[in-house]
């Protein structure tokens, strides 16, 4: 990776340098910039602005970039048995210096090249990470997260290079314990997205529910855990997804009511869905609601927290009120045998004119 005197680009002027930059994919850039402080100057000058940065950590680490044209994954210590040591909580892998990186292109692209393997050893994962935010000018890492086997990784580097981060994901990483890490070690989290069986006997903890989330998104799990009306009802989170909720209609129906009279205060939005809906599912839920419905074809723009740059669009629904006033709108569809719902709270930050 070492320049050398003698490289043909780098001899032509600084003009016919970018102009070639430009047309050059991301790898080639990402390349390019390495060679020297010069070569990464000059593509930092041609601004090329990244739309994400997004952090997995599971047997290795892979840290993913997109620009408006395309992504690239690089994939840090794929060497086995390199880089254990001791740390903080026993014999884990630390986040010495990578020893090589793997280039790859997004999946749509995968199928048609081979990924490559660079060797840049005098880089430390700081180092990686500074060089990529600085030639894609994109200061900060969209989210974390943590899938199979991350629990080998020792939790305080993690923390240490990558930062407080506000948006978690937590998947199946094969340690009860280290979820527990996670979530103690970058409290408080904004976003996070957690699954039932991240917790011991897949119940996830009223403390944990009730803390004040922007968003709090529990995934679909492959056991077949209830979320409950009450694990519903404790959630303190601003927007709320929830896959597969499992509850039957009149307890939502009985959600919406408490809802009416001052639950989940602090909700903005709501989404969930569930197999094997039935026709007669929104007859059940609004039992008993008075609402005003909304022609399909009238349609409201709706921010909530996670959505200001793209807010939703609202096709008609149900308007229902809090009893201190606030408006909500209940939206239903069904698809093959899902049901969907959505509660869009218009709070007034929530409204787009």
């Amino acid at each position: 990776m070492a320049a050398t005197p003698t490289f043909p680009l780098l001899a032509l002027p600084d003009d016919e340098i970018l102009q070639t930059i430009r047309v050059m994919d991301l790898e080639q850039i990402i390349k390019f910039s390495l060679i020297s402080e010069r070569c990464k100057d000059l593509v930092k000058s041609i601004r090329i602005k990244g739309t994400s940065l997004t952090v997995s950590v599971k047997n290795q680490i892979t840290i993913s970039i997109a620009t408006a044209r395309c992504s690239l994954d690089l994939t840090f210590y794929l060497e086995p048995d390199m880089y254990w040591g001791m740390g903080a909580h026993g014999r884990k892998k630390k986040l010495t210096p990578p020893q090589s990186v793997v280039i790859d292109k997004d999946a749509a692209e995968r199928q048609a090249r081979q990924p490559s393997e660079w060797k840049k050893r005098d880089f430390t994962m700081n180092a990686w990470l500074k060089h990529l935010k600085d030639i894609f000018h994109y200061h900060k890492i969209h989210s974390l997260r943590f899938g199979e086997n991350s629990f080998e990784f020792d939790i305080d580097d993690i923390k240490e290079v990558f930062g407080n981060k506000t948006e978690i994901c937590i998947q199946n990483t094969g340690c009860l314990a280290f979820n527990q890490m996670i979530l103690q070690h970058f409290f408080p989290i904004e976003e996070l997205t957690i699954m039932a069986e991240n917790f011991q006997d897949s119940d996830i903890p009223p403390s944990l529910l009730m803390q004040n989330h922007a968003t709090l998104y529990i995934r679909e799990s492959d056991l077949d855990v209830p979320i409950t009306l009450n694990d519903l009802l404790l959630i303190n989170s601003k927007v709320i997804i929830v896959d597969s909720l499992h509850i039957p209609p009149n307890e939502l129906n009985k959600f919406i009511k408490l809802w009416q009279k001052g639950s989940n205060l602090r909700m903005e939005y709501l989404f969930t869905d569930h197999f094997n809906g039935e026709e007669d599912d929104e007859e059940i839920v609004m039992k008993g609601i008075e609402y005003e419905e909304n022609p399909l074809d009238r349609v409201r723009n709706f921010k909530a927290g996670g959505f200001e740059d793209d807010p939703i669009q609202v096709y008609g629904g149900m308007d229902i009120y809090r009893k201190d006033g606030m408006k909500a709108t209940v939206a239903h569809r069904m698809y093959h045998e899902s049901s969907f719902w959505e509660m869009f709270v218009w709070m007034d930050h929530c409204v787009v004119e």
